[in-house]
């Protein structure tokens, strides 16, 4: 148990420390690659509590990314469109 504990603690610290090296944008692009480039959701607020980003602002980047054609939303599914150009995103912050 105290294992578990102590794993789940530095999960969320890694988390916590990329969050801060990236910007907002960054980190979230990032976690969709990582991801295997697709995520399913039941909730916008629930998947802002778990990548750690206000829910405004994760729906002003999911909006900012459909528009460039970066990624897609179909029902409660993300995934990464191009994702050549996502990684290049990452790269030219």
């Amino acid at each position: 148990m105290i294992i578990n504990m102590s794993k789940n603690i530095l999960r969320l610290f890694k988390a916590y420390a990329a969050k801060v090296s990236y910007s907002n944008e960054q980190y979230f692009i990032n976690y969709l690659i990582s991801s295997g480039g697709s995520i399913h959701y039941n909730s916008t607020e629930e998947l802002a509590l778990l990548i750690h980003i206000d829910i405004r602002t994760l729906q002003r980047i999911i909006k900012k990314l459909q528009d460039e054609n970066l990624i897609k939303k179909s029902g409660k599914t993300l995934t990464v469109v191009d994702i050549n150009g996502a990684k290049e995103r990452i790269m030219n912050y």
